[in-house]
């Protein structure tokens, strides 16, 4: 009885310290997708940068709620796919690299055997998890763009 008290007492600290390192690299991830919308550099300031150098007819066709808009939710619907891939891609790596310490440290014959076999299986077998994705698509959401015309990149 005491082996098993002590391996459940083992499974709650590593659960709480699994729980306190998600809670950092959330952490982290979340500077990290500030620095990039409103660091000193950041995307948001670039944008207003560029703005601030337009003609005064951009201003004269644009209503301000537009403006404010396009520094606002136009900038975070940019970044929001940047911080959730480099999320996805840093905790897969990290989970990959793990698996493979595990795998080597348990033996590794068995690992290069199963390293060995498994990519040529897929291969034969045409089996991949990763799906492929579409190519992407131009789309021209009206009042999106300025009302000069020749300013808008998105119609030819």
């Amino acid at each position: 009885e005491d082996g098993f008290t002590t391996t459940v007492l083992e499974y709650v600290i590593i659960s709480v310290l699994l729980g306190m390192l998600q809670a950092l690299r959330n952490l982290l991830f979340q500077l990290c997708a500030r620095l990039i919308t409103m660091g000193k550099n950041g995307v948001r300031n670039r944008l207003f940068r560029t703005m601030i150098k337009q003609d005064i007819a951009f201003f004269d066709g644009m209503r301000t709620g537009d403006i404010q808009q396009r520094l606002q939710q136009d900038v975070s619907t940019m970044v929001t796919p940047i911080y959730t891939t480099l999320s996805t891609v840093l905790s897969n790596a990290t989970t990959l690299v793990g698996g493979i310490v595990m795998c080597f440290a348990t033996s590794w014959r068995l690992s290069m055997l199963a390293f060995v076999t498994i990519l040529p299986m897929m291969h034969i077998t045409g089996e991949r998890t990763v799906p492929r994705a579409p190519a992407p698509t131009r789309v021209y959401i009206p009042g999106s763009c300025p009302r000069i015309p020749g300013s808008c990149p998105c119609i030819p």
